[in-house]
């Protein structure tokens, strides 16, 4: 399988609990009431607030959030149990942890079935990750999460036409019936054969150096500026993507599977933190446990998940390089 450092390894979990062990997320959040400081000092008095109270992760005292009294805090175990009757049809724990101090919690399983193999003989590792958070910013999600075995990099895309993991929107806190779990290794057949068609696409159309600096500035809205305003890390994006695309890890400059995988490898191991270029290529835990957070699990519009799907996209589109066949 691909040798990936996202988490730690939970492989040997029998259950939840010893998944949440082994990942370090035995641990709980409190929901505790906040208060404010009113007077000046000869006479400062305190009031709780009627509105707001604090999320805090019990065992380190760490505040992660402020909410209303109507947010209701999931623990761990309740957001990941359902994981259990995943694992009882067939699927494997993988990796488990968690980011930012413990704000955001994630564990991967591989799927049954577990291996997709393409035209060229690479394989491609079906996973998903399961995810949930504790400052408020999202509640228990599912997604897909393809990783490429030669180079270990999370290949991820939404695909337009291919099923998300779970189809309904009921609460998974209690567990989900057999047939859910059902659809869900359906829902995972079903996105990993349309996923492998659109590789295949990628690795039939041929793609230059030319076309791949076009590529490079269209997905990441960065241009390489004249002489005189060049930015340090405008030319780090452009040299390194670029050097992936050519000699990356197991990519030889010359199809639009090598572009697509060059960005990944960018995002998963060479990406600056923001714009701060001491983080660049720094194997430090905490910064690449941030870089991780970033390729696979951040919101934001230039968050992983979105720069890959975009990629994706636009290697896809026949208006942007040309035709494309239509795959095997």
């Amino acid at each position: 399988m691909p040798e990936i450092t996202i988490g730690r390894d939970i492989s040997s979990a029998r259950n939840v609990d010893e998944a949440l062990g082994l990942a370090d997320l035995d641990w709980n959040v409190e929901h505790n009431d906040t208060y404010f400081t009113r007077g000046n000092h000869e006479a400062m008095m305190f009031s709780q607030s009627p509105k707001y109270m604090s999320v805090v992760r019990s065992d380190t005292g760490e505040e992660f959030a402020h909410t209303t009294r109507r947010y209701q805090v999931v623990q761990n175990r309740d957001a990941f149990k359902f994981v259990d009757d995943i694992i009882a049809g067939g699927a494997t724990y993988w990796r488990g942890g968690y980011f930012r101090g413990g704000r955001k919690a994630f564990m991967i399983v591989r799927l049954p079935h577990a291996i997709s193999t393409l035209s060229t003989g690479e394989l491609i590792q079906r996973a998903m990750i399961i995810s949930t958070s504790h400052d408020s910013t999202q509640g228990i999600r599912a997604n897909w999460l393809p990783i490429r075995f030669a180079c270990a990099n999370v290949i991820g895309a939404v695909l337009a036409n291919a099923p998300m993991v779970l189809r309904h929107t009921a609460s998974v806190r209690d567990g989900i019936a057999p047939e859910v779990a059902a659809e869900i290794f359906y829902n995972a057949d079903e996105f990993y054969t349309e996923y492998q068609q659109k590789a295949e696409q990628l690795i039939s159309a041929p793609f230059s150096d030319g076309e791949m600096e076009t590529f490079i500035d269209t997905l990441f809205s960065t241009t390489r500026v004249s002489t005189g305003r060049v930015r340090r890390s405008n030319n780090y994006l452009y040299d390194t993507v670029l050097e992936n695309f050519r000699n990356g890890r197991e990519t030889y400059g010359s199809t639009r599977w090598d572009a697509y995988n060059a960005v990944c490898e960018y995002l998963d191991y060479q990406r600056p933190i923001g714009n701060r270029m001491d983080t660049a290529d720094n194997k430090e835990e905490s910064v690449e446990n941030e870089r991780h957070f970033n390729s696979v699990l951040s919101p934001n519009r230039l968050g992983g998940n979105r720069l890959r799907t975009e990629a994706m996209s636009q290697l896809l589109d026949a208006d942007s390089f040309g035709y494309l066949s239509g795959g095997e």
